[in-house]
């Protein structure tokens, strides 16, 4: 069986993000600090919370705040430059990955909080990334994106 539209256009960001440079490894669920034993870092975590449908014609039209959580180990010399540089090439492919964009109608930076730098316990950190994605699916059917 086919994936609903949202779970493809969810691998494909995954599928993106694992193949950023200097990323360790990339989970699709709510950020909680990385378990070190378990996580390579630096530690990728994509996830959606909430979203809003609007009919437009025969098409449901989905928009989707989405969060990329990258964690580092700060106890790295140059841990700001790595959090700096996986953020940029993060946002590269975000925007450019013909995986994601042929699922999404649109993705962009959230203009509210597109980025915010975060230090935890145990000598990790790193950067929240906050996207909005848009995608649509046929009225009815989240499996039919509506699109050859």
């Amino acid at each position: 069986m086919a994936d609903p539209v949202k779970v493809s256009l969810l691998k494909a960001i995954t599928a993106a993000l694992e193949g950023v440079s200097g990323v360790g490894s990339v989970r699709r669920s709510k950020s909680t600090p990385p378990d070190r034993e378990t996580d390579k870092f630096p530690a990728v975590y994509v996830y959606d919370l909430e979203e809003s449908i609007r009919k437009r014609n025969q098409v449901e039209r989905v928009i989707m705040p989405l969060t990329v959580v990258v964690w580092v180990e700060e106890e790295k010399e140059d841990a700001a430059d790595i959090v700096d540089m996986l953020a940029a090439e993060i946002y590269k492919a975000m925007l450019t990955d013909s995986g994601i964009r042929s699922w999404c109608l649109d993705i962009k930076p959230d203009p509210e909080v597109s980025a915010a730098k975060f230090s935890a316990n145990d000598n990790i950190g790193g950067i929240t990334l906050n996207y909005i994605v848009e995608y649509a699916y046929v009225w009815g059917d989240p499996y039919d994106p509506g699109r050859p």
